[in-house]
């Protein structure tokens, strides 16, 4: 076992289910670096995540426009238009942008009605995917330097989350999945095409590494569609990334009680962001996940605590876990900007506290 191992090794190791010299502890890149607290948070032995992406997308006869305005909040509104041969498509988002908020609300998305459905098949269909490998260079350098950062690439959303999440929302997609069910069928099988092409860029990049997908509601799509929607579309990647000596993981912060078992079957090496307090107890999970590694987001519920509470919580945590080869601390979702360095530092204090893996 490596007695020196720098935060980058430290979880490179877990990724690769071998055992660490310590507890790793990742937080997302986009979480610390420029903001006030930054040199302090990085000197407490943490690893940054940063999340980077091989592909982009051309769409060669759709053409697209912002139209953009200044809120009398302050906040930026931005309407983007989309002209397909079919007829326009439209979504818009508000943003609040800063040093203590980073916040994007959606107000308007693609779908409006049943005759969008024609205009997204048109719009997926003339989807081009195409490497975008020199805008990570950089982050591949950075990532072969195992110091303080480590790089992952990011095969994108899976094709029914992304129809939920910036396509439809959830109520609509809850009406049109029980009025339009073949529509929604047809327009994800083409949605498939697209997200497997790339899924081939990201199993060709030079990235040891890769997401797909995440943030699934199972209370929303049920067992059968996360069956053949989700754990399909892993398998299919999966293969991909595995015969190119890659991992791929899966975001899963959300209320994973019902679909434990089918995790467990499903075609992943970790699984990410997973928050014990919405979900089974970190020990559960390991003893349902036994040959994937289990990267967890630090309970979004006790953000909130005192700086003990946050020291206790952590420990309460540690003593769950029954293998340290696939384990680690991370946090992947936001934390209340006035508590965010006080936090991630308690984390770290129980950490070391915890001491080495012997």
């Amino acid at each position: 076992m490596n007695r020196d191992m720098t935060p980058a090794q430290r979880a490179k190791a877990v990724y690769r289910s071998e055992r660490p010299d310590r507890v790793p502890f990742t937080v997302y890149e986009s979480k610390v670096v420029g903001k006030p607290f930054e040199d302090q948070v990085r000197s407490s032995n943490i690893c940054l995540l940063r999340r980077v992406v091989s592909w982009r997308t051309v769409t060669p006869n759709v053409k697209a426009r912002q139209e953009t305005d200044r809120l009398p909040n302050g906040h930026v509104y931005q309407r983007t238009i989309l002209e397909t041969p079919l007829g326009c498509l439209s979504c818009a988002v508000e943003k609040a942008e800063g040093i203590d908020i980073d916040t994007t609300w959606k107000k308007e998305r693609l779908f409006k009605d049943a005759d969008d459905y024609s205009k997204l098949r048109f719009l997926y269909q003339d989807m081009v995917v195409q490497e975008n490998d020199q805008s990570i260079a950089d982050s591949v350098r950075l990532d072969q330097e195992n110091r303080d950062v480590i790089v992952r690439d990011t095969i994108g959303s899976e094709p029914m989350q992304e129809l939920i999440s910036d396509i439809m929302g959830v109520e609509t997609f809850s009406y049109e999945w029980m009025d339009n069910r073949d529509e929604i069928e047809a327009l994800l099988a083409i949605m498939s095409e697209r997200s497997l092409e790339k899924a081939r860029i990201v199993a060709a990049s030079p990235l040891g590494m890769a997401n797909y997908g995440g943030n699934v509601t199972p209370q929303i799509i049920g067992r059968d569609a996360y069956i053949q929607h989700y754990m399909a579309r892993y398998a299919e990647a999966y293969d991909l990334l595995h015969r190119s000596g890659k991992l791929m993981g899966v975001h899963l912060d959300g209320a994973n009680a019902p679909i434990m078992d089918l995790i467990a079957q499903s075609k992943m090496d970790y699984v990410e962001a997973y928050d014990p307090s919405m979900s089974p107890s970190v020990r559960q999970a390991m003893q349902t996940f036994p040959d994937k590694v289990l990267s967890i987001n630090w309970p979004s519920a006790l953000q909130l605590g005192t700086r003990d509470e946050i020291k206790q919580a952590t420990t309460d945590i540690l003593v769950q876990v029954t293998d340290f080869s696939r384990f680690i601390m991370g946090v992947t979702e936001d934390i209340p900007a006035w508590k965010f360095a006080e936090n991630i530092l308690a984390i770290a204090d129980a950490l070391a506290c915890w001491g080495r893996l012997t």
